[in-house]
């Protein structure tokens, strides 16, 4: 069973593979089959693969842009200001910032 359709009852193997190559062979992936809650496992592929989730307008990628850069300059100023302190870096964390801030909007 799978939720490309959307709300489209038959895709034909073009439309599906199509579909399926957009979702899971582009440049962000998802990793969630380690999860042992089936549910949980459920739930993510569900989001993952319905159409038209990755879409976003001009205005949102420019914010999430901006918050992006705000981050990485957050921590370089860090860095500057305190270079012998230890601190933890965003180092493959830097969309962390921006997500949270999205999830704070929208809460």
């Amino acid at each position: 069973y799978t939720y490309l359709g959307g709300d489209e009852k038959e895709l034909t193997l073009r439309e599906t593979v199509t579909r399926l190559e957009h979702i899971y062979c582009g440049s962000i992936g998802t990793e969630f089959m380690h999860m042992h809650d089936p549910a949980a496992r459920e739930y993510i592929r569900k989001w993952i693969e319905k159409p038209g989730i990755s879409n976003m307008t001009s205005e949102e990628k420019r914010i999430l842009l901006a918050r992006l850069v705000r981050s990485t300059r957050f921590e370089e100023y860090l860095a500057k200001k305190w270079p012998s302190e230890k601190r933890f870096g965003l180092e493959g964390c830097e969309v962390l910032i921006p997500a949270m801030k999205q999830i704070i909007d929208i809460a």
